[in-house]
């Protein structure tokens, strides 16, 4: 194992160090060769780069923009690219300190035309070229003469969140959304499904920008039932905005799914397994008209993984001292089918009305041995207990949206609306066996019923002030419910099952957040800026049933949030940009109930529990070359009430606690940079390293319950395009050793390797990977306490091989872009884009 992780750390360094060697390859500056110039060129002169291109990109269809197009300019006289740059979240471009000459601006986007403009002139007295909103028509069948030569771009940086695009991980096909997380940069995903962004597992999960309950209120379930193949881009907010939730301490991740933008009927299907029986099909479907889009999609996983681990407790207050040690091993089934179905009506020019469903159906078996001995220095203390435990869950879970969006007419002023609610039901049945000496001793049961309910109402207004601010306003209502009731048994000396009041337990939490918010944006000169204010009263009602302890609590909350670009240059941008943020305790911190599943380690909440308050301060550079990119952040947050596990040993019988506490504060500081480098015309490297110092403070429980522990973590993914249908990506990523106040985490690593290969003229895609080929993740904890030394190490099934089938079908109707649409409409057609193209 050691030579493994050894070799799995090195194969790491390597790649890294190989990116590393053309990271800061600068662009010289363009100098013009006088010999190529005729008989009055003497000397060679250097053009003077004072001219500056921009615009925005909308869709001509759908008036939506285009985000993260690619936007070049070309010399006129032999086409070769000058520079470029890509379009931000707003569609806005911007290529500055262009030379003087006489140049062609092309456009070019997956799934759209590529466009090119008619030549223009850049010269001193006219720097600026301004081509105003430009309407992009979608590629089609019948314009196939005009495909887009342009990859999508990985990675994307913008004013308020970083974008990375799914189809670019090869080594996540055939996985999940947890799978494709692990290779996003500021993420980790631990080996039991577990995200955290820059080090902190409080994140808020999003789909489609909005919070989703198929999950059951679990974002580890819901991560790991959303297919990847489903995802078009994950979007990473570390200090979102105030139009956004405040939940979340360390930010947002937003998981945007695909919809086809084509139009005509086309759709996917796909064939897929894996290693250790491991099988996923599914498909999509679309239909694109003038008036209508209709889509729908399906997706069907069948996989096992198997899982192990060991823990040993060393007790130090017995005599002679004991050891506690326990042995799992088990199998983790997993079935479900997940499908969507929805629909587009653009009623006009200026509204347009969505609606969509999802269904999800879930089945998982979990079988598992447990060995428990007990051991002295002297000998054995006590026979060794075998425990088999197995859990069957069967979930199922519906969710509706209703959007509503109008923009209007002469003006850029835009109103939205949307509603949605979702609903999860979950029925757990569970069996505990424990056996000495091959002979039965008891027997526990637990049937656990779930539902969990989420609601969203929320409405949006935009109103330009001119042509560089507007003014953003909006209000919303969301409501959470999760109603969760274990019955619990045992057996008798007949052997009949009979109430057991220790495990039963009828919990009910309930909570409804009322928001509004305002921000105003804007440029000035270089200067971009979001300011904001969101104000947000949580009311929260948890009541138990079993225990009759019941609790409420209502608080109004002010979020501030700021953000302020100054565009150095064109390629070069610094950031700053601060938010306030909470973190409120869910259901499981705040359920007095005590858990004793594991008769020797138990678990309970606090209902005592208050809310953490975070405060979080960025400073960002980003810089552009013509071949890499690097961006750099700095960050500092500080959290008071921090939210933590606390654990204590009960001496008189040997069993520990474990419960939560807010301790009285943290404090994190780090810097993340992320290098983008094209090393070759086919051969790109893209690496991210996050450093952060972590703090905590939690002498206001036990004077001794402090830490200050740094860490780091690294990733770095290679892309070779082999040739225009052929490409290969191998992907490393290593987490460094922490600490917490109870003990600490021994670090892990591992590489993923990916090869895709389009066939049939790009109608068809076959795509083979393999996650941690040197077999290195797993979970190893160190804990301290009071009279105890717990070590621990769990390892689930990371070394799988997907081999996975993708076939496109469908004809694009090129009659949508024959008919012109009247010039009266705010968003005219490509023809007549100001006479540019």
């Amino acid at each position: 194992m050691k030579k493994s992780k050894a070799l799995s750390f090195s194969v790491i360094i390597t790649i890294i160090l190989f990116h590393a060697n053309g990271s800061f390859a600068q662009r010289p500056n363009v100098t013009i060769d006088n010999s190529k110039l005729g008989k009055d060129s003497a000397v060679s002169r250097v053009i003077p780069a004072i001219g500056k291109v921009i615009g925005i990109l909308r869709d001509s269809s759908t008036k939506e923009v285009i985000e993260f197009a690619s936007v070049a300019l070309l010399r006129f006289r032999d086409s070769s690219a000058v520079t470029g740059n890509l379009t931000d979240g707003k569609g806005h471009f911007t290529i500055e300190e262009v030379p003087v000459g006489k140049y062609i601006l092309r456009i070019s986007s997956i799934g759209y035309r590529k466009m090119d403009s008619k030549p223009f002139l850049l010269i001193p007295s006219e720097p600026l070229k301004d081509f105003g909103t430009v309407y992009v028509p979608s590629s089609t069948k019948k314009l196939k003469e005009l495909e887009i030569s342009a990859d999508k771009v990985d990675y994307l940086n913008s004013i308020d969140k970083k974008v990375y695009n799914a189809d670019k991980d090869l080594t996540s096909v055939g996985g999940t959304a947890s799978d494709l997380l692990k290779n996003v940069p500021s993420v980790n995903v631990d080996v039991d499904g577990k995200v955290s962004l820059r080090g902190n597992d409080n994140v808020t999960i999003l789909i489609d920008g909005k919070p989703s309950g198929l999950g059951g209120g679990d974002k580890t379930t819901l991560l790991q039932q959303l297919p990847a193949s489903t995802i078009d881009q994950i979007e990473v907010i570390t200090n979102p905005s105030a139009r956004y939730d405040a939940e979340g301490m360390a930010g947002i991740i937003n998981i945007k799914t695909k919809k086809d933008k084509r139009s005509g009927v086309n759709g996917t299907i796909t064939l897929g397994v894996g290693t250790n029986d491991k099988y996923n099909t599914g498909f999509t479907l679309n239909n694109r008209t003038k008036k209508t889009n209709l889509f729908a999609q399906y997706t069907f996983r069948d996989d096992s993984k198997t899982q192990s681990g060991e823990s040993h407790r060393y007790n130090s207050y017995t005599l002679p001292k004991s050891i506690y040690s326990s042995y799992t091993s088990g199998k983790q089934y997993n079935e479900s089918h997940n499908a969507k179905l929805g629909a587009d009506f653009f009623l006009n020019d200026y509204n347009t009305l969505t609606t969509s469903g999802g269904y999800t159906n879930r089945f998982e078996n979990k079988p598992e041995t447990v060995l428990y001995t007990f051991d002295t220095l002297l000998g054995l203390l006590a026979p060794n207990v075998i425990r088999e435990n197995s859990s069957i869950e069967k979930s199922h879970g519906g969710e509706g949206n209703l959007e509503y969006r109008h923009l209007f007419p002469g003006t850029k002023r835009e109103f939205s609306s949307s509603i949605n609610y979702s609903v999860n039901d979950r029925n757990e049945d569970e069996e505990y066996v424990s056996k000495v000496a091959d002979a039965v001793t008891i027997k526990h049961r637990s049937i656990t019923g779930g539902k969990y309910i989420v609601g969203n109402f929320q409405s949006d207004y935009i109103h330009p002030v001119n042509d560089k601010a507007k003014l953003e306003a909006g209000l919303k209502v969301a409501f959470r419910r999760n109603d969760n009731d274990i019955i619990g048994a045992k057996t008798d000396s007949l052997n009949t099952y009979v109430p057991d009041p220790i495990y039963t337990d009828h919990f009910i939490y309930e909570d409804q957040i009322y928001a509004g918010y305002a921000q105003y944006s804007g440029r000035v000169n270089k200067f971009d800026y979001i300011v904001g204010l969101r104000a947000e009263q949580t009311v929260i009602v948890g009541k138990s049933e079993t225990s009759s302890e019941d609790f409420k609590k209502n608080y109004l909350d002010l979020f501030p949030s700021a953000t302020v670009k100054y565009t150095l240059k064109e390629v070069n941008e610094l950031q700053l940009s601060y938010s306030r943020r909470v973190n409120r305790p869910g259901q499981q911190q705040l359920n007095p109930f005590t858990d004793y599943s594991d008769s020797l380690n138990v678990r309970s909440g606090n209902p005592q529990l208050n809310p953490e308050y975070i405060s979080s301060y960025e400073l960002g550079y980003f810089r552009r070359f013509i071949e890499q990119s690097i961006g750099a952040t700095v960050y500092y947050r500080k959290t008071n009430n921090l939210i933590t596990r606390y654990r204590t040993l009960d001496t008189l019988v040997g069993i520990t606690t474990t419960t939560f506490k807010n301790f009285s504060s943290s404090s994190n500081s780090g810097i993340e940079i992320i290098m983008r480098n094209q090393l070759a015309k086919t051969l790109s490297a893209t690496t991210s390293f996050n450093l952060f110092q972590n703090k905590i403070d939690g002498s206001n429980v036990e004077a001794e319950l402090q830490s200050n522990n740094t860490n780091w973590n690294l990733r770095t993914s290679i892309n070779w395009k082999v040739k225009r249908t052929t490409s290969f990506q191998i992907t490393g990523n290593y987490m460094s050793p922490n600490k917490s106040p109870q003990g600490s985490f021994k670090g892990m690593s591992g590489v993923d390797v990916g090869f895709r290969q389009e066939l049939l003229k790009g109608k068809l895609t076959f795509s083979a990977n393999v996650t941690d080929i040197f077999n290195t993740r797993k979970f190893q904890i160190h804990n301290e306490g009071n009279g105890f030394v717990l070590d621990q190490i769990r390892k689930r099934e990371s070394r799988i091989a997907n081999f996975i089938l993708v076939y496109r079908f469908g004809k694009a109707d090129a009659s949508l872009f024959g008919k012109k649409r009247s010039t009266k409409t705010e968003f005219p057609q490509q023809d007549y884009n100001n006479g540019d193209f």
